[in-house]
């Protein structure tokens, strides 16, 4: 079965460019580690994330060097030529967060709760037991809570349009307590260089920048709390344990993460776009006590299970090898 398997060839269609953040890249990169096939990632030409997906052992094209066929092809990218992809492939998979728009594929994967509107003729993966979550973080799963928190990890995703890094960090910035930051950013963040600047020239407590981090396992594990904006990495912190307070930026993100909140398993703040620095402020200390970071921790850890990407590797697997070779 396995000589098989390693022959198919899968072609992982993903959105990577600066702007559409990490979180597609990092979840489509845990599903192809654990899939027994030859895999080819199609991404645009200026990503900057060529060199991570290369250096995990994967072959990077253009869309444009696409082959005619593949054994199968995964598409991890909004909005994008469906037809075309399903003119490549007898087995098709797309994975989708928030909308039920696609009628054509042959598996279709939504990695938290809920199920599609309009339900999909083929297979349908639907629920927090088919995220993509690296077992790593598992491996790393904060058992205990500290008493105090000494230090705070903030990432609003490798872009951050709104530059919303600069509004949580000036929230920290006047907390009355001995705290240590690390932040989290992408070497394409649109307002980097301000945020280098804020950190440099005004912020009072002790920091740390982290820039292009390959993954966001080993700063999660060593943080107390979490400030968080969205999307795969609010998973990775409850696979983790760590507390999560969030701030959304974008509206895609608001259905997981208002789930995520009525099941206590992170402290919700809203979105950007509605942000008030004493609103904030108010969550952010709420969330820095003991009781309230340990009932957050302990309802997260619940969530997920460590089989996610074993469950969609091995369906994608099956199904294109049932399906057959052209």
């Amino acid at each position: 079965m396995w000589n098989e398997a390693n022959s198919l060839n899968w072609l992982f269609r993903v959105a990577a460019k600066a702007e559409n953040g990490g979180g597609h890249v990092s979840r489509s990169l845990v599903l192809a580690r654990d899939m027994q096939a030859n895999i080819t990632f199609s991404i645009s030409e200026c990503s900057p994330y060529r060199s991570l997906i290369e250096n995990h052992g994967f072959k990077t094209v253009s869309a444009e060097q696409e082959e005619p066929y593949y054994d199968g092809v995964w598409v991890d990218i909004y909005n994008d030529n469906f037809d075309h992809y399903r003119s490549k492939t007898n087995c098709l998979a797309i994975i989708e967060d928030h909308r039920d728009l696609y009628d054509r594929a042959d598996i279709y994967v939504r990695p938290y709760p809920g199920v599609f509107a309009n339900r999909p003729s083929g297979i349908e993966l639907s629920g927090f037991d088919f995220s993509l979550i690296d077992a790593k973080f598992f491996s790393k799963r904060q058992n205990k809570i500290a008493s105090d928190v000494k230090t705070v990890t903030v990432f609003m995703g490798r872009y951050d349009s709104v530059n919303a890094t600069a509004s949580v960090l000036e929230v920290i910035n006047d907390l009355p307590i001995n705290i240590s930051v690390c932040v989290v950013a992408g070497s394409g963040a649109a307002h980097l260089d301000k945020i280098k600047k804020y950190l440099s020239q005004e912020f009072g407590h002790k920091y740390k920048l982290y820039i292009d981090l390959p993954d966001l396992c080993d700063v999660f594990a060593d943080c107390d709390l979490l400030v968080l904006s969205g999307g795969v990495a609010l998973l990775e912190a409850c696979a983790i344990g760590c507390p999560a307070v969030v701030l959304n930026i974008a509206d895609n993100q608001r259905i997981l993460s208002k789930y995520l909140s009525s099941e206590g398993a992170i402290a919700y703040a809203g979105s950007h776009s509605q942000f008030e620095k004493s609103a904030f402020a108010d969550v952010l200390l709420q969330n820095l006590s003991f009781v309230e970071r340990e009932r957050i921790s302990n309802n997260a850890k619940t969530i997920l299970k460590n089989s996610g990407v074993s469950c969609v590797a091995s369906v994608l697997m099956e199904n294109s090898m049932k399906r057959g070779f052209k």
